[in-house]
């Protein structure tokens, strides 16, 4: 299969980069690397994945896809498939680039894991006891059962459709994000959670790579969880043909979820309702917490933008202009537009 044509520039000593690899070592604007690319010429947009729209007299350069034998396809924007028989981006081969941003095909791993360690059944975070302790406190083991199962799977998927719909109605029908969930425990469990030796208590990432190593045995070689879940979302988007990939992990009782800026990760917890879920994939993409004392001066995602709808101006004052959003506030489902310039 061939590759798309890949337009180049001449760097130091002659060497020529291609311009996609080139914008993305830089901190363009959006405007800025719009312009650069259409100062090139028709033939560079094409050849970064832009081609003129006949709707507007060819005047008007919109995202286009191209398929790994250069034809115009239908994905999201300057993604260059990388030629090796899947849909990962030009420049994205890496495991460390498994989700830079909220366009484009996403596989969203959702693994549910459980242990058969003693836990205090008469604390909401269940935290592990000795044997001892079950003489004198309520104690047991804290597994997932079906019918929590089935209403964490619906959360998930009503966080699905929160993004996506927010696509749909924002962005160009080349340049959406379309994510798919993967419920690992039904491919590789036949629907039950993974049990492993110990997930550890709140906020711990104990047993993530044991739950791993149950779906493919080459995961146990990784001393990092991080890296093993990255190696994963690798495995799975290409496995899946889809540019990126995510993974959360999902305890059965009671905590505080977060996520790794940009992945490969999110931690969940039996309490967790959709917009939790919808919150910690905003950090997928990009963007960052907006409230307590989240600073309009934090800067992060794709195109490094600044985060204008925190709740603190630099100085520590009050953002009178700070909205309620979903990176905010706890139930809330707008995107503002700080949160839109950093995914």
């Amino acid at each position: 299969m061939m590759k798309a044509p890949v337009l180049s520039l001449p760097g130091p000593g002659g060497v020529q980069y291609p311009l996609a690899a080139f914008l993305k070592s830089w901190r363009w604007s959006p405007i800025t690397a719009v312009l650069v690319i259409l100062c090139a010429g028709p033939g560079a947009a094409q050849a970064i994945g832009f081609e003129p729209d006949g709707d507007n007299g060819g005047g008007i350069y919109l995202p286009r896809q191209f398929t790994g034998n250069g034809s115009p396809g239908s994905g999201p924007p300057m993604f260059i498939l990388s030629g090796g028989g899947d849909d990962v981006p030009f420049g994205a081969e890496s495991i460390n680039d498994t989700s830079e941003y909220a366009l484009g095909s996403y596989t969203w791993n959702v693994i549910f894991i459980q242990d058969n360690q003693q836990r205090n059944l008469d604390d909401r975070e269940h935290p592990k006891v000795s044997t001892e302790d079950c003489a004198t406190i309520n104690c047991g083991t804290v597994h997932w059962s079906e019918s929590m199962l089935t209403s964490r799977k619906q959360r998930v998927e009503d966080a699905i459709s929160f993004w996506n719909d927010e696509s749909l109605d924002r962005h160009h029908p080349a340049a959406q994000l379309e994510i798919t969930v993967n419920f690992t425990n039904d491919v590789h469990n036949e629907g039950n959670p993974f049990t492993v030796d110990d997930i550890g208590d709140t906020g711990s990432s104990v047993g993530f790579i044991d739950a791993l190593s149950s779906i493919d045995s080459d995961y146990s070689e990784f001393t990092s969880f991080s890296t093993a879940t990255k190696q994963f979302n690798d495995d799975i988007r290409r496995s899946e043909n889809n540019h990126w990939a995510v993974t959360t992990f999902v305890k059965p009782y009671y905590g505080r979820a977060s996520a790794s800026m940009n992945g490969p990760y999110t931690k969940g917890y039996e309490d967790d309702p959709t917009w939790t879920y919808a919150h910690e994939l905003g950090h997928i993409f990009g963007a960052r917490d907006e409230y307590g004392s989240a600073s309009t001066s934090g800067r992060s995602g794709y195109l490094y933008g600044y985060n204008t709808n925190a709740a603190t101006l630099p100085d520590g004052s009050d953002n009178p202009d700070s909205v309620s959003a979903v990176m905010k506030t706890h139930g809330n489902h707008f995107i503002s537009d700080g949160s839109n310039t950093t995914i």
